[in-house]
């Protein structure tokens, strides 16, 4: 069996909102309640936070349609609540048989080492007892027992201050066999390294860096909180100090006060657009990132590093312009990440950021040229594609760069592939990929692969430490109309449907070898 591609999200959970109507004392319903005590088990049994996500009561077809599919072809598995409401909806049945089809066909198997990657909590059994046939077989989760007077179901209660402990049992079951899936899948945390030990690392003697970590939104609050904490505790001055009056002259006199005393900005992104000042046009968000560009265009070295949790939509229309033009405005070379990742990536690489010098680099040593001062491409492909891409590959070969290629054959006993292919990412210099006789929905899985890993490189030391500097889709046969019109917003798109032409490239050469610290592009000795 193939394995399944790189995805995003572990878990979908799939259900019918009218399950969801009933509210305990804290205004939650059933499906609220299982969802975050679903989270809180998986972080006590994984390790880390698991990414779980289901839809909000969204309006429009449209916007339905697009939101869940994209984000079924993003899961890892499907937890699909069942009740006579649930399969009575088109919709959940839908949500339930796309899962099953893409799983089937283009995600590795609905079955990996015996364990489904369907998972059936029954809230309420069927009327007449039948399930669909997609999971007819499966065993199921039943959060339900029959009552043998009246031989009706009793629903198991969710609520955490009359606690029902067939409920909480019935949850551990869940959230240990979803773990032990993505454990299967290598998505769960390596354990710490050997000879790890924070307290015995010397702490820096020099003089403390100042960040400013802007004021943001309720929803990231407590992200904002710890972050600040971390700060703090590695030594860090951080501002602002105190809340701003919200009016629009004294608020920027402030904010520019806190910047001018700062050696690098932060700052997080919710799904709202935020508190607009008395005054002002735009919301506190856009402002303290409009003052910090404004600061840092004027002072070399200034670092900005923009963050919004991996998973996280906007809103409202406000707040996606905002997103989409941070992403085009992006660029480690300046000093400008946009990233949009779970808080732990974010926090290893804010440390490895700040600890380093200007855009991203580690400070520069005389020693002699090394591996690590070949720059390395990533290109992409299917494994069909590896004989018409020969002429790209020998091509960058020939330039000197070091040229890394995916590996096709999952192999027993050694690092699982989706691994491979996040390290690969995390080391290159640039990527391509190749677009042939890959399905969109692999080409839009490797463009999600790209945007979550611009910013990141690896955690641990080495004598490389560079970010992404270029990225290109190289777009080739066999021609088709959604290739016609494939134009992914702030993508470099190279076309080519005839025979190899390297100026195709140049744009892509001009980018990876521009943040190169050799002057005259790649130091490879030739």
């Amino acid at each position: 069996m193939s394995p399944p591609p790189d995805l995003r999200q572990d878990a979908f959970i799939s259900y019918n909102h009218d399950n969801n109507l009933l509210r305990d004392a804290d205004g939650n319903g059933w499906i609220d309640n299982f969802h975050l005590h679903l989270e809180v088990h998986l972080l006590q049994f994984a390790g880390r936070k698991v990414a779980i996500w289901r839809d909000p009561q969204m309006s429009g077809n449209a916007v339905i349609r697009t939101t869940l599919k994209n984000k079924i072809q993003d899961a890892v598995a499907l937890i699909a609540i069942l009740s006579p409401g649930y399969i009575n909806s088109p919709w959940c049945m839908s949500e339930l048989r796309e899962f099953f089809a893409l799983a089937e066909e283009e995600m590795g198997g609905l079955y990996l080492n015996g364990k489904s990657r369907i998972l059936v909590v029954v809230k309420l059994p069927p009327d007449d007892g039948s399930y669909p046939p997609e999971i007819a077989d499966q065993m199921r989760y039943e959060f339900f027992e029959i009552n043998s007077k009246t031989k009706r179901p009793d629903e198991f209660r969710a609520d955490i201050r009359n606690r029902d402990e067939r409920y909480w049992l019935k949850l551990q079951e869940v959230a240990w066999d979803l773990k032990e899936l993505l454990k299967d899948l290598g998505r769960l945390s390596a354990p710490v390294a050997a000879g790890t030990n924070l307290f015995a690392e010397k702490l820096a003697t020099g003089p403390k860096k100042t960040i400013y970590l802007a004021e943001t939104t309720a929803d990231v609050a407590e992200q904002r909180r710890q972050i600040k904490e971390e700060l703090i505790l590695h030594g860090y001055n951080v501002l602002p100090k105190q809340t701003f009056p919200y009016v629009l002259e004294e608020y920027s006199r402030e904010v520019k006060k806190d910047l001018a005393q700062a050696d690098a900005s932060i700052n997080l992104l919710g799904r709202t657009y935020g508190i607009i000042p008395e005054g002002a046009d735009c919301s506190i968000l856009r402002l303290q990132l409009e003052m910090a560009q404004e600061f840092a265009n004027g002072h070399s070295g200034f670092k900005r590093l923009i963050w919004t949790p991996e998973g996280w939509e906007a809103s409202d229309n406000k707040l996606t312009q905002l997103l989409d033009q941070l992403k085009l405005q992006a660029d480690p070379h300046k000093g400008v990440e946009f990233m949009q990742t779970s808080l732990e990536e974010f926090k290893t690489l804010m440390h490895k950021r700040l600890t380093e010098n200007l855009n991203g680099h580690k400070p520069k040593t005389t020693a002699a040229s090394s591996p690590a001062d070949v720059l390395r491409v990533y290109v992409i492909c299917d494994r069909r594609d590896v004989s018409e891409a020969k002429p790209l590959i020998c091509y960058l070969q020939e330039r000197g760069y070091d040229v890394v290629l995916p590996e096709f054959e999952e192999i027993e006993g050694e690092t699982p592939l989706a691994e491979i292919h996040q390290q690969n990412l995390l080391e290159c210099d640039g990527v391509i990929v190749y677009y042939g006789n890959g399905s969109p929905r692999w080409v839009n899985a490797k463009r999600s692969d790209l945007v979550k890993h611009a910013g990141l490189e690896k955690t641990e030391e080495s004598p490389r430490a560079r970010p992404l500097r270029a990225r290109s889709f190289y777009v080739a046969p066999p021609s088709s109309d959604l290739k016609d019109v494939f134009r992914p917003r702030g993508e470099l798109v190279i076309r080519n449907f005839g025979d190899f032409n390297p100026d195709l490239l140049s744009d892509f050469i001009r980018d990876l070898e521009g943040g190169n610290d050799n002057e005259g592009g790649n130091n490879n000795g030739q």
